[in-house]
């Protein structure tokens, strides 16, 4: 095992200034609205068992995450196609920020 101790100047805000990530989130949340409307994501159940059983759901960013209820895994449904996530990473506003 290694262990390497690093001294820095560099603070969080240095790194990730506050109003450069906020930005980022703002483009971000429109590129969702923008790309993946609702007639462009497919419902799916659990990708590890294919259950259709949900223990809870949490919404972040307008995306709808589940829990499977027998595993707890977490994943995203409904989703979009790799399509439509291809065109994401392609033409987002929020990767040429």
């Amino acid at each position: 095992m290694e262990r390497a101790i690093v001294h820095s100047d560099l603070t969080k805000n240095k790194i990730q200034p506050e109003l450069l990530l906020e930005k980022y989130i703002e483009l971000l949340n429109l590129d969702i609205q923008k790309f993946f409307t609702e007639e462009l994501l497919e419902k799916v159940f659990c990708p590890v068992s294919g259950e259709k059983a949900v223990s809870r759901s949490f919404i972040k960013m307008d995306m709808q995450y589940n829990f499977s209820k027998t595993h707890g895994n977490i994943y995203l449904s409904p989703r979009p196609s790799i399509n439509t996530l291809k065109q994401f990473y392609k033409d987002s506003e929020a990767r040429r920020f």
